[in-house]
């Protein structure tokens, strides 16, 4: 393989890897549909180092017992010092003149201290991947994306390398007494 296909083989890589992220996000029904797990609130249902998988879920759909996926008002944010995302299970649905609300609770601990609208709800979980996660947690690192680098510069040295390699040893087989 020359070193501009190897390129262009990267390319096409990383390409397919943007169309499949966003093809996931347009068939899971959600643009938040990968989350990895991180802290205790869950387990044992969820460990801290799983891929999560969502799809998208209407307000009128949400049912206690579903651990969803909930963008944390920035109010509740700041007076209770919750992460801005949470993945927590539904422990109750509210359903009156203001509107749909949830209230949550990690497996391993009591409910939230507030509600939430049911339209904060981004996802539903359908799959979590054990340990997959912390692939995606390097790859969001500045040294996981530096190893990525890496790892293209040193398949694209080997293919400039390996060609070179042939054509020497092609030159050394032609050249050889028969």
């Amino acid at each position: 393989m020359t070193p501009g296909r190897a390129l262009l083989s990267l390319l096409f890589a990383a390409s397919l890897a943007l169309a499949l992220w966003a093809s996931a996000a347009a068939f899971l029904g959600t643009t938040q549909w990968l989350a990895v797990t991180s802290g205790h609130s869950m387990q044992p249902t969820l460990v801290t180092g799983e891929a999560a998988v969502f799809v998208g879920v209407a307000p009128a759909d949400l049912r206690v017992g579903q651990i969803v996926e909930v963008d944390v008002p920035s109010a509740d944010q700041h007076r209770y010092g919750y992460e801005p995302v949470i993945v927590h299970r539904i422990v109750g649905v509210f359903r009156g003149a203001g509107g749909e609300q949830i209230l949550t609770r990690g497996d391993a601990q009591g409910p939230e201290p507030f509600r939430v609208p049911a339209s904060a709800v981004t996802g539903r979980l359908v799959l979590a991947v054990p340990a997959v996660g912390w692939l995606v947690l390097l790859l969001h690192s500045r040294s996981g994306l530096m190893m990525l680098v890496a790892l293209a510069l040193i398949y694209l040295a080997y293919t400039v390398l390996d060609q070179r390699w042939q054509r020497e040893a092609e030159r050394n087989a032609g050249g050889a007494p028969g």
